[in-house]
């Protein structure tokens, strides 16, 4: 038998969590299914990490983006003002 090391859930929750905090924070995805697109979490995924986040007031919904074409625009996202802030040196 090896040694292997199983990732238990919540640490794989919270690494889903950073990683979509980190790419909205970056300006790297502004709206649920570019992030999706990037994490390759399932759309629903990422609607329940949002919702959380806008609960927490972390996350902030904006105007939606104009589309052409069919379908819903797509809401941008952002880092809320009231979100606590962490300044590094």
């Amino acid at each position: 038998m090896g040694d292997k090391k199983g990732i238990n859930n919540n640490h794989l929750k919270q690494g889903n969590r950073g990683l979509v905090l980190r790419l909205i924070a970056t300006g790297a995805c502004n709206t649920r299914i570019d992030l999706a697109k990037q994490t390759g979490l399932t759309k629903m995924s990422v609607s329940n990490i949002i919702g959380e986040f806008i609960e927490q007031k972390i996350i902030c919904e904006e105007e939606t983006e104009k589309i052409e074409g069919q379908g819903r625009n797509p809401i941008l996202l952002s880092v809320s003002e009231k979100a606590p802030k962490v300044i590094g040196l």
